[in-house]
């Protein structure tokens, strides 16, 4: 669907009907995804303050959709489900270069509940192919690279030091340094998996346990909400679009 109003019928038509309806989002298998939403639920970030992600590529170039439709979609899906929240609000804009109407590239940040900034950076008009993703915790901070197929995942113990320098700027090279916190960097083990395949096993089952798939409609419809509210702030020059 490619309307919060046609995914709300779809919803009701699943319910109606008593079927498991369950939305392709595709990257929330993934294992390294599933890896930093465990590490988020057990609170080993602490709070989460900001989120920035990058998908870009030289093509494949698209004249339906632009680019947050195609590739925005995602990123939204994933933070929704490591969150376990949708997003309140956009502001966005893009550029189109290559056809008229269609945006190539998107930069659109959104806010989150508590104060969590998600920052989406999407191209199909971009000279490199990146799956950039970092988490910035209060306590830890981490980077996910879906690129890399060995070791995704880093956890950095880096944190700004819970005994702030007095006055509130580091005003000597010595202090500022006193003021941060560099521990070790973790590479966790991340096991190998197809999205694909665990994304069918998931509506398999849910089909044959009456569960609720995790990428159900609510989660689809919330997506697409968010791409409704970025569409509307590129409309408006920028300005901040409620996700309604």
């Amino acid at each position: 669907s490619t309307t919060v109003a046609e995914g709300e019928e779809l919803k009701a038509l699943a319910n109606e009907r008593a079927r498991v309806l369950m939305v392709g989002h595709v990257f929330v298998y993934n294992a390294g995804v599933q890896r930093v939403k465990q590490i988020i639920d057990a609170g080993d970030l602490g709070r989460i303050f900001y989120i920035s992600m990058v998908r870009t590529n030289l093509g494949p170039i698209r004249l339906d959709v632009n680019a947050a439709w195609d590739l925005a979609a995602h990123d939204i899906s994933i933070v929704d489900y490591w969150l376990g929240t949708h997003a309140l609000s956009a502001i966005a804009s893009g550029g189109n270069w290559l056809n008229p109407g269609v945006e190539d590239a998107v930069f659109a940040t959104l806010r989150y509940p508590a104060d969590i900034l998600v920052n989406l950076h999407v191209s199909w008009l971009n000279p490199r192919k990146a799956r950039d993703i970092t988490v910035v915790g209060e306590h830890h901070m981490l980077t996910l690279d879906d690129m890399n197929i060995n070791e995704p995942l880093r956890i950095y113990d880096k944190r700004v030091a819970e005994a702030r320098t007095v006055p509130a700027f580091a005003d000597t090279f010595s202090s500022f340094r006193a003021s941060i916190r560099e521990g070790d960097i973790t590479i966790p083990k991340v096991a190998l998996g197809e999205p694909l395949q665990a994304e069918c096993d998931h509506f398999i089952e849910c089909i044959r346990h009456g569960k609720q798939p995790i990428t159900g409609a609510a989660e689809g419809i919330a997506v697409v909400r968010a791409l409704e509210a970025i569409q509307r702030s590129m409309s408006d020059r920028g300005r901040e679009a409620v996700a309604q």
